[in-house]
């Protein structure tokens, strides 16, 4: 009797530990809650919360990582319009010089603050190629991904839980001719057309989500999780500025 007693003590143990680990990140109503790294960031309707994507990257090191991104579609029945995309790899980068890699075709780049923490950003045009782990994660749901988008990254390293990289991307279909997706980008500045869709792309990215600070209430039953449920989130959500 003493045996099974300690084993059920055992079990119970290992049951709280397993609950803690699998409520250090969670998505409700829209909200995505991290506590390792610390991140919290409210994404707007009409974006959907479609799951977690698991992927393999390599450190600078040549080690293995397995990172994942916690994506939200906005979609036109099986057509996707719109992405948002919250990636977190540990132990990817050490020496964080450029988090954002090539830059040269990009068409803006530079600081941003969302809430209490400093991003690199910039703003690209991509097209799927069908091997990117968002995309392996999304079109096997059935929808179908644009040609071409416009992208927008914060990129930033958080070492306060460990080493962590933290990418937010969110991405808007676009069609030509002001803008088109091909095999060579022009790296020459935007012409006025393109910089007034970018400001609408811009303001369109500013509006699809919000971001906290990182110390916020805690949940009941979650030790060290934030709040989430909108009465215990903070009456003054924190956009992105340049």
């Amino acid at each position: 009797m003493r045996r099974w007693w300690l084993t059920g003590v055992a079990w119970l143990a290992f049951l709280q530990l397993t609950t803690v680990a699998q409520a250090d990140r969670l998505v409700r109503k829209n909200v995505f809650v991290s506590t390792s790294p610390q991140l919290t960031v409210r994404v707007s309707p009409p974006f959907r919360y479609i799951g977690e994507a698991e992927f393999t990257t390599t450190t600078e090191l040549g080690d293995q990582t397995q990172g994942k991104a916690y994506v939200f579609i906005d979609s036109n029945q099986e057509q996707v319009q719109r992405i948002f995309c919250i990636e977190l790899i540990p132990e990817l980068l050490r020496f964080p010089g450029n988090l954002l890699g090539n830059i040269a075709a990009d068409l803006d780049f530079g600081a941003c603050t969302l809430a209490d923490r400093q991003y690199q950003c910039a703003a690209s045009l991509i097209s799927f190629t069908g091997n990117e782990p968002v995309a392996k994660f999304i079109t096997p749901q059935g929808y179908s991904l644009p040609p071409c988008l416009l992208a927008k990254s914060f990129v930033t390293t958080d070492a306060t839980t460990g080493s962590y990289l933290i990418g937010i991307f969110y991405l808007e279909a676009v069609a030509g001719p002001v803008f088109q997706c091909g095999p060579s980008r022009s790296t020459a500045p935007p012409s006025s057309a393109q910089q007034q869709l970018l400001g609408q792309f811009e303001e369109h990215c500013m509006d699809a989500f919000d971001a906290y600070p990182r110390r916020v209430r805690e949940v009941p039953d979650f030790p060290g999780l934030h709040g989430i449920d909108d009465a215990t989130l903070p009456s003054g959500p924190y956009k992105g500025r340049h």
